[in-house]
């Protein structure tokens, strides 16, 4: 196993269990409820995109679990990846909204357009 292993046992067992929900949450919970409360809507893009990118990362935890258990280090990335979105010297769920999410609502404000044009609206 190595010391290698021996750590990633113990990151596994000790470290993701706590820090994990932690991060994910607890803390985003928190940064939000102060958004909301603060006057300025400064943080209210960070947030927002947060939540939406920590229910597709929930989706596809769901989707996908049977193959992730095989995969030892999903718990790490994931909580990497969930730092990189909520600490904010990243800010990393404004970045992935300006950069890719953004795109689809111009795909959606397409979409509404052609439906207005559709005589009788069949969706």
């Amino acid at each position: 196993m190595g010391l290698l292993g021996a750590v990633f046992s113990i990151v596994n067992a000790l470290v993701l269990p706590i820090l994990g929900p932690a991060t994910m949450f607890l803390y985003p919970a928190y940064a939000s409820i102060q958004a909301i409360e603060r006057p300025s809507h400064r943080d209210n893009k960070q947030w927002l995109s947060y939540w939406i990118l920590y229910s597709f990362i929930s989706l596809f935890e769901i989707t996908f679990l049977v193959f992730l258990q095989w995969f030892p280090l999903w718990g790490l990335i994931k909580l990497l990846v969930h730092l990189w979105l909520v600490l904010p010297v990243f800010n990393g769920a404004t970045f992935v909204y300006e950069n890719y999410m953004r795109d689809y609502r111009k795909l959606n404000g397409l979409l509404n357009d052609l439906r207005k044009m559709i005589p009788g609206e069949g969706f």
